[in-house]
C-alpha cells in the first residue's frame, strides 16, 4: 500500500467518524500505535479493514451500552414516580381520615348529633386508603409478571398494570369526592 493510499484511507476514516459518529477526538497513543503497526508492514488493506471493523464494532458496543443504561434509568424513574403517586394518594386519604377523626372527637363533646353527617365522608376516605394500598401491593405482582418474559405473562402484566393505574386514580377520585362530602357535612353543621 502506498503512503498516499494509506493517508487517503486514514483521512476518509477520520472524516467519516467525525461526520457520521460525532467523534471529535482521537487518542494520540492509539493512533501512534496504529501507525507504527502499519509502518512495520501490517499496512495491508486487509489489516486496515480489520482495524476499521474493530473500531466500528467497539463504537456500536459503546452506543448500545449507553442506550441500555438510559432505558434502565428511565424505567427506574417511572417506577419511582408511580410509587410516589401511590404514597401521595395514601397520605392524602389517610390524612383526611385522621383529620375527620380528630374533628369528630371535638364534635362529640359539643354537638354529638352531627357526627352521623361525617360517616359517608369517613367511609369514602377509608375506601381511598384501601385502593391506594391495594394498588401499591399489586404493583409488585405486576413487576413479577413483567419480568417473566413469556407472552402470556406480558399480556397479564399489561392488564394488571392498567388495573393498578385505574385503582390509583380511583383513590385520588375518592379523596376529591370525600372532600366534597366533608364540605357538605360542615355546611350542614354551620347552617350555611
Amino acid at each position: 500500500m502506498s503512503t498516499a493510499v494509506f493517508a487517503k484511507e486514514l483521512r476518509e476514516t477520520i472524516v467519516a467518524l467525525k461526520n457520521e459518529e460525532g467523534i471529535t477526538e482521537i487518542n494520540a497513543d492509539n493512533l501512534i500505535s496504529y501507525l507504527d503497526r502499519v509502518i512495520e508492514g501490517e499496512g495491508s488493506s486487509e489489516f486496515v479493514d480489520k482495524e476499521r471493523y474493530k473500531a466500528e464494532l467497539q463504537l456500536w458496543v459503546e452506543k448500545n451500552k449507553v442506550s441500555h443504561s438510559l432505558e434502565i434509568e428511565e424505567f427506574r424513574a417511572i417506577i419511582m414516580q408511580g410509587q410516589n403517586a401511590l404514597k401521595t394518594a395514601l397520605i392524602m386519604n389517610g390524612g383526611a381520615t385522621i383529620a375527620i377523626l380528630a374533628f369528630l372527637g371535638k364534635l362529640s363533646d359539643s354537638a354529638p348529633s352531627h357526627i352521623a353527617n361525617f360517616s359517608t365522608a369517613m367511609n369514602v376516605f377509608i375506601c381511598g386508603i384501601f385502593f391506594a394500598g391495594l394498588s401499591s401491593g399489586l404493583t409488585y405482582l405486576a413487576q413479577l409478571l413483567g419480568s417473566a418474559k413469556t407472552e402470556s405473562s406480558y399480556r397479564n402484566w399489561k392488564w394488571l398494570n392498567a388495573l393498578v393505574i385505574v385503582m390509583g386514580l380511583t383513590s385520588y377520585g375518592l379523596f376529591i369526592y370525600g372532600a366534597f362530602i366533608t364540605v357538605e357535612a360542615l355546611t350542614s353543621i354551620t347552617g350555611m
